[in-house]
């Protein structure tokens, strides 16, 4: 049975740093593809699933075997979007290698992850974790913080939260309010894990991303990019300002829940409208670039479903806190179910919109 050796960049290292498209397929273009990965950062740890899977492939050749290699990458954003393009890159690589078993390399668990998205077009006979031999040196513990500080994900993930605390706690110090020290560093780092939580950072981020390319590229997206930052921006003014005048004017103090409701209920539609922009103008790109736009096409109806079922869980929500301190009918339940069943049918009309298109297209 031929076998495709198949290596993988999660992260698309090969992209951001050293420019190369994927998918690689062939001994000679991976190897290249490895050499200038590596002229540009020697230490990047997909060098060693390249060379392995290159290593692997000329054992394979000396037994006199039908083999070929490929590699796969993603998006430097891991995650949804990353495994969309390493799916469609699979699709391609399947029109050609269909029926070959699949030999998986890689350099650790996170690129493991895709396996199930391999397996279900590929036949996977083993998978192969390609690990770097460490001299002592390379664990001391400076290397071990150099790597810590260089990582992008680890300062995201803890760096950040750890200098918004200490930023925090000196502000305090600062206006003699130690005694507000603890809440306002929950707030702040409460409200980042929040933010992120939600996906925000990845929405700036590729929001900046899009701005950026629609700028060199002179692309008529770059409307979309901007009217979706400027929505963001009055979103967030107008959330703030309701959350104020309510905080400032209001008889009765319901909470700092009420207060984080108001926002999100005063500023949800400037949002939803933020991100259906940015949509259409990705959607936009892809068109002009002869991109399939199927599978994007229902990401409009997915975001307006999410702000349907936002905005009556936060309309429920304030109206239950509203009757309740009034000793009245805890909001209005029927309101709220009617919100669901719209945001399951706006939901299945993407579904049913983007099928519909693929199926025309294929």
């Amino acid at each position: 049975m031929p076998t495709l050796i198949l290596c993988v960049d999660r992260d698309d290292d090969l992209g951001v740093k050293a420019g190369i498209k994927t998918p690689v397929i062939g001994r000679e273009n991976c190897l290249n593809a490895a050499m200038k990965l590596g002229s540009v950062d020697p230490e990047d740890s997909d060098l060693n699933s390249i060379f392995g899977g290159i290593q692997l492939y000329d054992d394979m050749v000396k037994e006199d075997r039908e083999v070929e290699i490929a590699i796969v990458a993603g998006d430097s954003q891991v995650g949804v979007r990353s495994d969309e393009m390493i799916a469609s890159q699979l699709e391609e690589l399947r029109k050609r290698y269909g029926g070959w078993d699949v030999v998986l390399v890689s350099d650790g668990a996170e690129d493991e992850q895709i396996v199930p998205i391999v397996n279900s077009r590929f036949k996977i006979n083993s998978v192969r974790r390609v690990v770097v031999k460490q001299s002592q040196n390379l664990e001391s513990a400076y290397y071990l913080l150099k790597e810590f500080f260089e990582n992008r994900k680890t300062r995201n993930s803890i760096l950040i939260p750890f200098g918004l605390a200490l930023l925090s706690y000196s502000i305090a110090l600062v206006f003699g309010k130690t005694e507000y020290a603890i809440s306002l560093i929950a707030g702040v780092v409460g409200a980042y894990v929040l933010l992120r939580g939600l996906g925000v950072d990845t929405f700036v981020g590729d929001l900046r991303e899009g701005v950026v390319r629609a700028l060199r590229g002179r692309s008529p997206s770059m409307v979309f990019y901007l009217l979706s930052i400027s929505l963001f921006v009055i979103g967030s003014v107008e959330g703030l300002l309701k959350l104020w005048v309510y905080y400032t004017s209001a008889e009765i103090f319901y909470g700092y829940f009420s207060l984080f409701l108001i926002f999100v209920f005063s500023s949800l539609w400037w949002y939803v409208g933020a991100t259906m922009f940015f949509t259409f103008g990705d959607l936009l790109e892809q068109y002009l670039k002869g991109e399939s736009i199927g599978s994007g096409i229902s990401h409009p109806f997915f975001v307006l479903a999410a702000g349907v079922l936002v905005w009556g869980a936060t309309s429920y929500l304030l109206s239950s806190i509203e009757a309740g301190a009034e000793g009245g009918f805890s909001g209005s339940f029927i309101s709220f179910v009617i919100t669901v069943v719209l945001s399951i049918a706006i939901t299945f009309a993407g579904v049913f919109t983007s099928s519909r298109i693929m199926r025309t297209r294929a």
